[in-house]
């Protein structure tokens, strides 16, 4: 690949198609699994998901996007009726985000999706070493477009094993910790090894 050759100077355009990779990627997946969602809304929802409500503002600083970024996200959410706006008690001028009711039915349906994602690009990322550019190199080799298991939706149907009840009502939570997805996949993947 010609942006192999450039070396640092391609680093940027390098990560932006190994982004937009993953993005269609999990896009595919969550339309198979019959979730109308859009891979870029990911960070907005997630932090309303474990957070709860907040300003454009404090989602923005968390997610480490731009405050006209996560703006326009939001109109566009509030306009597929994934997320409403109400005023904050606490101070009338700002506007909180929250999740609408349909958001909560369609993200306690993502469980076993995420878990598979997760799965996924784990195995694709891999524990490599070496000079980052290396690591890159091997990362896009066993990107979507190469083939990997990361495009498998095998990986949701083996998230979505007997013990995963448990792990949907954590996530049902809305102040889930990463480590506790994490612990509730492991307990998945336990529970899909002994059946097997």
């Amino acid at each position: 690949m010609f942006l192999h050759t450039q070396g640092e100077l391609a680093l940027g355009s390098r990560f932006k198609a190994v982004s937009e990779s993953l993005y269609a990627v999990a896009n595919a997946t969550y339309r198979a699994s019959g979730v109308e969602i859009d891979a870029h809304w990911f960070p907005v929802l997630r932090y309303l998901q474990v957070k709860g409500p907040a300003s454009v503002t404090a989602i923005a600083a968390a997610i480490g996007q731009s405050h006209p970024a996560v703006s326009q996200l939001a109109a566009k959410l509030r306009k597929s009726g994934w997320i409403t706006r109400r005023t904050d008690r606490a101070d009338a001028r700002r506007g909180l985000l929250e999740l609408s009711a349909k958001a909560e039915r369609e993200l306690d349906r993502l469980g076993p999706v995420w878990c598979a994602i997760r799965r996924g690009a784990a195995a694709a990322a891999g524990r490599d070493s070496g000079s980052l550019l290396e690591q890159l190199s091997r990362f896009e080799s066993r990107s979507p477009a190469a083939g990997s298991r990361l495009t498998s939706l095998n990986n949701v149907s083996a998230c979505a094993r007997p013990r995963l009840k448990y792990a949907r009502s954590d996530l049902r939570s809305h102040r889930i910790s990463s480590a506790s997805i994490s612990n509730g996949c492991s307990a998945i993947f336990a529970s899909r090894r002994s059946i097997a």
